[in-house]
Order: structure tokens, then C-alpha cells, then sequence
């Protein structure tokens, strides 16, 4: 009974396009399984993608027989079902790249480090991480911009003006009638040098489980 259950699930076809309202509440992306257009949905977004390895994102993306997504989920699913991560998805060939700029060519600190990943890897990823926004997205402030999409640092510029603008267009009369203002703003900017490889993943895991999204 057991396997007729995981090997429905490995096929699992109900999507959002076609659910009821309770079926849509009823999902769960820690534990349901990829369906058909989950998978379809994300292999015709892949990015062009230079720096695979293996068969190329485009040429995935221009594929159009149905057997293929097909195949995709059955493999995915076994993995997810599993907890099974491929070791060559999870290898990759990683090369310098000197940064853009007048840079030093003799300093290390110049270079950024290009991982080249294998391409099925980097389409469950895309399918994994869609998941992990469904759950991070609603404990995620709305002030912040680093890794969310259509958010980035002029929108962050953009808030902070407004806000300072804001408070220094509060007013109040003196004794005289005159009108002055109330506030006085004092903006301290802060920037953490290579903040995200210095980052302490074990706190950060540890966070993520207090919110409840791990």
C-alpha cells in the first residue's frame, strides 16, 4: 500500500491551475510532491544560462515533448522523496574571475569565485528554492531587499529618502508662532565586507528553524 502511495505521488498531476480552493490550502511545499506544471512551469523559465555543465539550460527550455517533464518529475520526486541530492549535482568546477573596475590583478581579494554546476542540479534547485519562497516569503521583512526580486538597492535608496523626508517635514509652532521643525534625523549606514561568505550558517540555519521555516 505504502509504495502505490509513493508511486502515485511520484506522478502527482493536481496543480494550482485546476484545484479547487481546498486543494490550494490543503498544499504543502515541505512535503508535497513536484507536479507536472510545477516542473513544466520552471524548466520554460531557466535562464539561458551560460556555466553548466552537461546539457545546456536553453536547449532544456526549447524542449517541448511532454515525456520529458514527465521524466524530470519522476526523477526529482524520487529525490525529494528520498532526501537524496546527487553528488555530481551537488559538485561543482569553480574558477576566478577578476572583478569589473581598475582592479590589482596581483590581489585575491579582486577575484570572484564562478562555480560552473551541473544543469539538472541547478533545475531542482530552481524548483526547491521556489519552494522555500512559499514558506520564507511571509516571515521575510518588507523593508528587505538582498536575494528578493524587483527589490534591489535603488528601491532600498528610494525608502530611506522618503522616509528621512518625512520626518523632517514635521512641524510645530514656538511660543513666537513660528513654524519650526520637530525633528532631526541622524542616518547611520553600516557595510559588512563580505557579509554573505563570512556568514555564521549554523545561526542562520538556527534562525530560520525559530521562525519555523525550516
Amino acid at each position: 500500500m505504502g509504495d502505490t502511495i509513493i508511486s502515485k505521488g511520484l506522478f502527482h498531476t493536481v496543480t494550482f491551475l485546476s484545484s479547487t480552493a481546498e486543494d490550494c490550502q490543503n498544499f504543502c511545499p515541505c512535503t508535497d510532491f513536484f507536479n507536472i506544471v510545477e516542473i513544466r512551469v520552471c524548466r520554460q523559465a531557466l535562464k539561458k544560462g551560460v556555466g553548466s555543465i552537461g546539457v545546456n539550460n536553453d536547449q532544456i527550455r526549447k524542449f517541448s515533448a511532454g515525456k520529458l517533464d514527465l521524466l524530470f518529475q519522476f526523477i526529482f520526486n524520487l529525490c525529494f522523496h528520498l532526501s537524496y541530492w546527487p553528488t555530481e549535482w551537488r559538485s561543482a568546477t569553480i574558477f576566478s574571475l577578476i572583478k569589473g573596475g581598475i582592479r590589482n590583478a596581483w590581489d585575491p581579494y579582486d577575484y570572484r569565485g564562478i562555480s560552473i554546476v551541473d544543469t539538472v542540479g541547478k533545475f531542482l534547485e530552481k524548483l526547491v528554492y521556489n519552494r522555500l519562497k512559499i514558506v520564507c516569503l511571509p516571515q521575510i521583512s518588507e523593508v528587505q531587499s538582498g536575494g528578493l526580486a524587483r527589490n534591489g538597492s535603488v528601491q532600498q535608496v528610494i525608502r530611506v529618502v522618503e522616509e528621512v523626508d518625512k520626518l523632517l517635514n514635521v512641524t510645530d509652532f514656538n511660543e513666537q508662532g513660528a513654524e519650526l521643525p520637530v525633528n532631526s534625523v541622524v542616518l547611520a549606514l553600516l557595510d559588512c565586507s563580505k557579509a554573505f561568505d563570512r556568514m555564521f550558517r549554523p545561526l542562520l540555519l538556527r534562525k530560520l528553524r525559530d521562525i519555523g521555516s525550516l
